[in-house]
């Protein structure tokens, strides 16, 4: 180990798994790096780091592969009943459509191949076939998906590639293929295979293919896989045994005996092909006895002079009607274009269109067959020439919007002028569709169709709201549920019980307005409700009204006697009820006897102290006592200059502490006229802060309830007033807020 690697984890210092170090590190890469390691926990587990190197790496490169997080895929235990039974009935739709897709498609052989083999398709091009004639041989695309190793930017030909990227290619659509297999897709199977078969034939891959055409029950294109096998490898066992599978489905049972006692002659041990012979000897020896040894063999033969067979063949004999050749060629060139002949595919359509020009399949099937061979410019103009006769033809327009992709990549912006001419085609051979407006009663039925639909999205997305805040009350995240139940009554405002789950939100985070006034809607849609009463009665509570919140309490005690919660918090209002007019004991005031006339002064001048004379006032208290005692004697002299002089030397934060329990009606609507008549002129942000200070006394709600209608009339007007003052330090809002308070 060299020094330098001394204290390094995977390339990252010890010493740079710190907070200071990353704080000063400027290298997103080596950040990342250092992410990685303490995520690994090698070094131990450090939660706070992390976060910390995260929130760091975010700040440098915010798009850092690093900061991705996999969300859990969605199950049916993360989502509502209604979510999941939705999803399960889409998804039952949507199979089965997909099934009637598929049955469509095979029942309509036209479709079956609208991607080129090239690109994707379940056809594959013999190594002896010329993709492009010799006069049209161009430059282009690759004809390979360009993620293949050794992919040709100028020719897409396997022909062209070396050995080594023969190999490697063959080996990629093996292992698509396998994987096909895997799946149960067996068209997709061979289809994978025969590619790999046209880049570099093998055994092994012979032997899949013919073990995927076995399982859709080709049997004959299976036999010739088997003959393949052969030819390459004389005497494999793997290719007699799958011959002789094909053999028995076949019913030929003698040529699968012979050559599973061929296989058994080099592995006698073989045990597929010792219990495959005796089926199959059983099956002879269920046979009529007539029909044992009526066995047919079938010789293949391989044609001598293929051009002179091909030439043959395509000439049909005995048929006069230019009909029926052209039904025959047109399905002969389907064939073709399903077996990967293109050449021969696009010799049969032309035959057929110089007997009848402008049909549709043959038009289509050279479509096809010229994109197969990358000679997109015919194809091009084939596949529009479709939709001149048939616009709707899906499979025409998918290939119009393929074909104009692969030419503007080819030809750049004047891929358009090197298109040969697009023949018109005449009225006659025009097959529109005529679209009829829909009905009155066919546009009502697809608007209340939309209608149910997005009510029922709506629903769905209720419910998941709701549950959601559910979920969030149980984890105790008060404030994130409250968002939630707004969103539902943003929906739905007619929901009782929405409006009592937020209240209930609220009294746990103290805010009892908001809950009382929750439960109060909720008592509008519900006046039975005994949660709305039960919550209303513990935010009434928490303002200190507790007369308001013991009626609530006796409503629920009468709708249901037996709710012992709401039976214990009675008995608790009750009590604070009781004790809420003498929240601490009296001061005794001891009375002595008099025994000079100063002291009779002293007592006479006490008692003039309510009989409306000028008394000096003490505007500088220190304390609660001497406080209440010049605001007495402010009040009985009717002094409001004084009371008011006396609020403006006393701190606003002082007043709950000195009025304690010496607060009346009558002090308030005193003090309230003070304000009125000398503090809002000269300072309405003094008087702001005192109306603010004043509500947090003891009994401030009960001695509030005693007040007359004139006092509150006055206490109203003192705040319009206080509304109107325009100031920095507060607002109509903050003003509003605070009148209800008072209200």
């Amino acid at each position: 180990m060299t020094s330098s690697s001394v204290g390094c984890t995977h390339g990252v210092p010890v010493e740079h798994l710190d907070y200071s170090y990353i704080e000063k590190c400027t290298d997103a890469k080596h950040l990342e790096k250092i992410l990685r390691e303490l995520r690994s926990g090698k070094e131990g587990f450090y939660p706070h780091l992390i976060t910390f190197c995260e929130s760091h790496l975010e700040r440098l490169n915010p798009k850092s592969r690093a900061l991705w997080r996999e969300n859990p895929a969605g199950t049916a235990a993360s989502l509502s009943k209604d979510e999941w039974s939705q999803i399960v009935s889409e998804m039952k739709i949507w199979e089965e459509e997909t099934k009637k897709s598929e049955a469509s498609l095979k029942r309509h052989p036209v479709c079956d191949d609208s991607t080129p083999p090239v690109r994707g398709s379940k056809c594959f091009i013999p190594l002896n076939k010329k993709l492009i004639p010799e006069e049209e041989k161009t430059p282009s695309k690759c004809a390979f998906p360009p993620e293949y190793p050794g992919c040709m930017k100028a020719e897409g030909h396997a022909a062209l590639l070396s050995q080594e990227q023969k190999l490697l290619l063959a080996n990629c659509e093996q292992d698509k293929g396998d994987e096909a297999f895997r799946t149960k897709d067996f068209e997709e199977a061979a289809a994978n295979y025969s590619r790999s078969i046209s880049v570099l034939p093998s055994v092994a891959t012979y032997q899949s293919q013919a073990e995927a055409k076995i399982n859709l029950k080709h049997w004959h294109r299976a036999m010739a896989d088997c003959q393949h096998m052969l030819q390459l490898e004389p005497g494999n066992i793997n290719a007699l045994l799958c011959r002789a599978a094909v053999y028995d489905h076949m019913g030929e049972f003698q040529m699968a005996s012979e050559d599973l006692r061929a296989v058994l002659k080099d592995e006698p041990a073989n045990a597929t092909a010792t219990q495959l012979l005796l089926k199959i000897q059983k099956k002879v020896s269920e046979r009529p006895p007539d029909q044992q040894h009526d066995s047919r063999r079938l010789f293949i033969h391989e044609a001598g002079d293929e051009e002179g067979n091909r030439s043959q063949e395509k000439q049909p004999t005995g048929i006069d009607s230019p009909q029926d050749l052209c039904i025959l060629y047109s399905n002969r060139a389907a064939c073709f274009l399903k077996d990967g002949n293109s050449q021969d595919c696009i010799e049969d359509c032309t035959r057929v269109l110089e007997l009848q020009p402008f049909s549709l399949k043959p038009l289509l099937r050279r479509a096809m067959a010229y994109e197969s061979l990358e000679r997109y410019r015919r194809a091009y103009v084939d596949y529009k020439t479709v939709l001149q006769i048939d616009i709707s033809v899906q499979a025409a327009q998918d290939g119009v919007s393929r074909i104009t992709r692969m030419l503007m990549e080819q030809d750049g912006p004047e891929w358009r002028e090197k298109l040969p001419d697009i023949p018109p085609v005449p009225l006659s051979a025009q097959q529109h569709r005529k679209v009829e407006p829909a009905s009155a009663e066919v546009l009502q039925a697809r608007a209340e169709k939309a209608a149910r639909d997005a009510e029922r999205r709506a629903e769905v997305l209720f419910s998941a709201l709701k549950q959601e805040g559910n979920d969030l009350v149980k984890k105790a995240q008060y404030h994130q549920a409250v968002g939630k139940y707004t969103e539902c009554l943003k929906m739905k405002p007619d929901q009782c019980a929405v409006y009592t789950n937020r209240a209930l939100c609220y009294l746990k985070q103290e805010m009892f307005t908001e809950a009382k006034q929750d439960c109060d809607a909720a008592l509008k849609l519900e006046p039975t409700n005994m949660k709305a009463f039960y919550r209303r009665a513990l935010a009434h509570r928490g303002l200190k009204d507790y007369l308001a919140s013991r009626s609530d309490l006796q409503e629920v005690l009468r709708l249901d006697p037996s709710v012992q919660e709401a039976e214990k918090e009675l008995e608790e209002v009750t009590l604070l009820l009781r004790q809420s007019p003498q929240d601490k004991p009296r001061k005794v005031v001891p009375i002595r006897e008099v025994d000079n006339e100063e002291n009779v002064a002293d007592v006479s001048n006490a008692a003039s102290s309510c009989t409306g004379e000028d008394l000096s006032i003490h505007l500088h208290p220190s304390s609660a006592f001497e406080f209440c005692q010049a605001l007495n004697a402010a009040r009985c002299s009717k002094n409001t200059a004084a009371c008011a002089e006396l609020l403006a030397s006393t701190a606003p934060q002082s007043l709950p502490q000195f009025l304690s329990n010496q607060l009346d009606g009558h002090t308030i609507s005193f003090m309230m006229q003070a304000l009125d008549s000398h503090l809002l002129e000269k300072d309405p942000y003094l008087v702001y802060r005192h109306l603010n200070q004043l509500h947090m006394v003891d009994r401030f709600r009960t001695t509030l309830m005693l007040l007359e209608k004139d006092e509150r009339d006055r206490m109203m007007q003192l705040f319009e007033r206080l509304s109107a003052v325009e100031s920095t330090e507060f607002n109509k809002n903050d003003v509003q807020n605070l009148t209800n308070k008072y209200i």
